[in-house]
């Protein structure tokens, strides 16, 4: 059989079915058979032979974009580094085979960028890649021979892409950085414009209390004006009608009576706010006594007895006990309940009701606390203004009454049942009355330590004594004595000048300094001073007296209207024999 493969004017080949092919030619045909044609096995060598950026050809140890890219040779490097911006790169690679060069076979893959080989030939034996992302990468190329041998072994270079400066970690860390100082700006921000809000907000709070403390202390002490005013008004205009003669024999007593009345209620007052403020500043002790406390309040009761039989109000004392002996300071309760009780009677129109009310109040099968209610039918306080009653700059409205008061009993009660550790709670319905309710502990036993100022008052007080009997009975037996009187205010010194000068012989100082030098030139028998005076006080007058050897053995008595015991303790320490108030 023949088997036409090919037909042509050139040529024309025959295989027959022995394995042998025909070629035709010009003298005839040429014969051979396929099968004794031996394969060529021997593969070829590869190599990358050129690398080119952006269409130029970098050489060994040559500069490109100010860097050396090649150190050697392209064919025997293992790695390149390129930079983000050699955004296009070629590389040429060649197989070593010379049998048929032509016919060799190529395969390159990128590892990184390229999912599969890609096969090329002898023509075209250029990779090119562009616009790669930073990272690394691996370029691999293989050949074969013109039999289609393939070399086993790859061809690698190491291609590593850096990222631009704004796209590396570094970068990232500062981004990181920035993110968050700018949270934090805002965070900073946010946080300084609302303290500066709150601050803002606070001062406004601050100037708006300051701004009603203010005038709550304007009214306070208008209204203190105005207490002091009228018993003072009441005081001078009786004294002088007396001064002037005009007054009936039938009524000096009452004048007088009226002058003496105002004047202990002036001294209430002040005493009442000196004692606030011993209380505020903490020097005002508490003494415990031991009496029958029923009895003690009973005692207070009666005393507006008068006052409610005057104004037809049914006034009751409602007790549990028919006696209770036990540890309470009298002088405080005594406060206490005459302010209540005054209270409910300057708010509580005739006909109406008070009650004073004491219970004791149980705790493990003993007393442990007493309550004492103060119950009126008065006008009442408002609710908004029940948590206010105890400031002393505030007053609560008065509907339907002319009764003022100065502002301070309150706030001096609240003070002292604090101070005796107890409490004060307020109920109260307009126009239908209020009560007070005061709890206070049981004592059941206390150790009183007496101070070292209450002993010293005690003990000066015995020296006051005795140098008042020394010098009445040197006035029986001798002439008048020497008294030095140091006052700065004229009146007082005046004052004492004319209560003292039928006995003794008095001498006179405005201030310490006067004082001091009348004591060494005139060496009197006592020296009566103030403390609080001009130039030198009363302490640095007693200090220089007691140091000084001619002046002293001179007594000293200082003679203040305070009361506190750290002035006490202060006279003593410079050296005062007595202390008078």
């Amino acid at each position: 059989m023949v088997y036409k493969v090919m037909n042509s004017p050139k040529m024309l080949f025959i295989k027959v079915l022995i394995p042998e092919v025909f070629f035709g030619g010009a003298n005839g045909f040429n014969s051979f058979y396929p099968d004794s044609i031996n394969k060529n096995y021997i593969y070829p060598n590869i190599y990358i032979t050129d690398l080119q950026i952006l269409n130029q050809q970098i050489l060994c140890n040559t500069v490109f974009n100010k860097r050396v890219i090649l150190h050697k040779p392209i064919w025997i490097t293992d790695e390149i580094v390129l930079n983000y911006y050699d955004k296009s790169f070629s590389l040429e690679f060649a197989a070593i085979h010379y049998l048929n060069p032509k016919a060799n076979k190529y395969e390159y893959m990128l590892a990184g960028y390229d999912k599969n080989w890609i096969k090329t030939d002898a023509s075209k034996r250029v990779a090119t890649y562009s616009n790669l992302k930073a990272k690394t990468y691996y370029f691999k190329v293989r050949a074969a021979n013109s039999d289609g041998i393939w070399n086993p072994d790859t061809i690698t270079l190491k291609i590593t892409i850096r990222p631009p400066w704004w796209n590396n970690i570094w970068a990232y860390i500062v981004y990181i950085l920035i993110f968050f100082a700018i949270l934090y700006t805002i965070y900073y921000y946010i946080i300084s414009k609302e303290k500066l809000k709150n601050q803002i907000k606070f001062e406004q709070m601050k100037a708006e209390k300051l701004a009603e403390l203010d005038n709550q202390k304007m009214q306070f002490f208008t209204k203190v004006s105005h207490e002091f005013r009228t018993p003072l008004s009441l005081i001078i205009d009786p004294l002088r009608k007396l001064k002037s003669g005009i007054v009936k024999p039938h009524q000096i007593n009452f004048y007088y009576s009226l002058i003496y009345q105002n004047a202990n209620y002036l001294l209430k007052l002040v005493n009442q706010l000196l004692d606030f403020r011993r209380i505020e500043s903490g020097q005002m002790k508490v003494e415990y006594k031991k009496a029958d406390i029923f009895t003690f309040i009973g005692n207070i009761f009666d005393t507006f007895l008068l006052t409610a039989q005057q104004r037809n109000i049914n006034y009751k004392y409602i007790h549990q006990l028919p006696d209770f002996t036990t540890l309470f300071d009298p002088d405080k309760l005594e406060k206490i309940l005459n302010n209540l009780i005054s209270n409910a009677f300057k708010y509580t129109p005739e006909e109406g009701e008070i009650i004073l009310q004491v219970d004791f109040i149980m705790e493990e099968d003993k007393y442990s606390k007493i309550e004492i209610k103060v119950k009126d039918t008065g006008i009442g306080i408002a609710e908004s203004e029940i948590d206010k009653i105890f400031d002393i700059f505030y007053q609560a409205k008065e509907n339907n009454t002319n009764n003022k008061g100065s502002g301070i009993g309150l706030a001096f009660t609240k003070e002292l049942i604090e101070l005796l550790n107890g409490n004060i709670t307020v109920k109260s319905e307009l126009n239908k009355g209020t009560e007070f309710i005061v709890s206070l502990p049981v004592i059941e036993h206390t150790e009183v330590i007496a101070d070292l100022a209450l002993h010293s008052e005690i003990s000066d007080d015995n020296k006051d004594n005795k140098i008042n009997n020394e010098s009445l009975e040197i006035i029986e037996n001798k002439d008048k004595l020497m008294i030095l009187i140091v006052e700065d205010n004229n009146d007082v010194r005046t004052y004492l000048n004319n209560e003292l000068s039928e006995f003794y012989m008095v001498i006179e100082a405005s201030n310490g300094f006067d004082g001091y030098n009348a004591a060494v030139e005139y060496v009197p028998d006592l020296i009566i001073t103030d403390i609080m005076m001009p130039e030198m006080d009363g302490f640095e007058l007693c200090r220089k007296v007691k140091t000084d050897e001619r002046i002293s053995h001179i007594p000293v008595i200082m003679l203040t209207a305070r009361q506190s015991d750290q002035f006490k303790i202060e006279g003593y320490e410079t050296g005062a024999d007595a202390y008078l108030t």
